[in-house]
């Protein structure tokens, strides 16, 4: 019996070392879902960027056939 416990405190160290490993797998686990919110927002970036873009070939497409027309 070591500390008045005849498993020598050994019961608790293993279930810190769970604790432990189980809170880091949370964290992992956060982070990575974090990065993939991260590549979600990204995405939607690109879209609005690539809408401005498109909007602005097709305003110039309308005003060079308008011109055309016109000419």
């Amino acid at each position: 019996m070591i500390n008045g416990r005849s498993d020598g405190g050994g019961g608790c160290f293993l279930r810190r070392q769970m604790v432990e490993q189980e809170i880091k797998r949370d964290l992992e686990q956060q982070k990575q879902s974090a990065d993939a919110c991260d590549a979600i927002n990204s995405d939607a970036e690109n879209d609005e960027e690539e809408y401005e873009a498109w909007k602005v070939r097709e305003l110039k497409r309308i005003k060079r056939d308008r011109e055309e027309r016109e000419a």
